[in-house]
């Protein structure tokens, strides 16, 4: 667990080692019976501000910040 301000920094712009694709995973893998339900379904988890990594994260903000600000 990262707790100190300069390496809590480090870490969020280092995207090559701490990459945000894998936030919205499970902690726990899914069973067989559920992810057979998933793939079967073909759901896909759609790009998120939280599973996205600059530059496309960057971009997303940019579009979502209101005009006046």
């Amino acid at each position: 667990m990262v707790t100190r301000f300069e390496t809590v920094k480090a870490v969020l712009r280092d995207t090559k080692r701490f990459s945000a694709k894998i936030a919205s995973d499970p902690l726990t893998p899914l069973c067989p019976h559920a992810r057979g339900i998933i793939e079967d379904a073909k759901f896909d988890v759609p790009p998120m501000l939280v599973n996205n990594d600059p530059p496309t994260h960057t971009l997303s903000r940019v579009l979502r910040r209101p005009a006046d600000a």
